[in-house]
This record gives C-alpha cells, structure tokens and sequence, in this order.
C-alpha cells in the first residue's frame, strides 16, 4: 500500500513540473513552451486539421471528379488553414486565450491528420 501510494505521489510531482517554468531542459522544456503558447497551439493545431480536410477533398476531386462535398471540403479546410496562418502571422487578435480547450483541438488535429493518412493509403 505505501508503494502504491508513493508512485502516485510521484505521478502527481511528474504531472504538476511538466508546466514548471523553472526547468529548461529536454521535453520538459518542449512541454514548457507548449503551457505558455497555448493560443499558437491551438492555432497550429486547427491549421494542421484545415490542411487535411483540404488534401483529402483534393485528392477525392482528383480521383472521382469534382462532387459538391468534395469542393466544400478543399473551401472549408483552405479557409481554416488560411485563418489560422492569418493570425499566425501577427495580423490577427491577440486577445485570444483558448484555454484548457486547445488540447480539443489538438486531439481534433490528430486525428484529422490520421484519417487523411487512412484516407490516402486504403
């Protein structure tokens, strides 16, 4: 019991330094950057998913001809992508602070960014 106690004390010690800024080394600097940027983050992350969603309404244009979905999709996933870079770039708000929320959307990325591999290599 005090072994099982010990280990998630020291899960709680690895969990709560991950956003500790006093570390400067390795991943955990990596992690670091990533709690204090959480807005180009999120803005990343919706970048990479607008990218897929564009190659894959492509690739469906290229393969089967030119459909209404197929169309919206390379629209939708270009002006996601085009925004996103927009407020990468300086231009945008800087006001916006996504919060806890961006780890949704970085979830949503990757698995945007799976289902086009999928997608591609059926």
């Amino acid at each position: 019991m005090r072994d099982l106690f010990a280990a998630s004390v020291r899960k709680n010690q690895l969990l709560s330094s991950a956003c500790d800024l006093t570390t400067k080394t390795g991943i955990v600097a990596w992690l670091n950057y990533l709690c204090m940027q959480r807005p180009t983050l999120y803005h990343l992350s919706m970048g990479t998913a607008g990218l897929s969603l564009g190659l894959v309404g492509a690739r469906t244009i290229l393969i089967e001809g030119t459909t209404l979905g197929a169309g919206l999709m390379v629209l939708g996933g270009g002006g996601i992508l085009l925004s996103s870079l927009f407020v990468l770039s300086g231009q945008g708000s800087s006001e916006f602070e996504p919060g806890n929320f961006v780890w949704i959307a970085v979830v949503a990325a990757i698995f945007s960014v799976l289902g086009m591999i999928l997608t591609f290599f059926q």
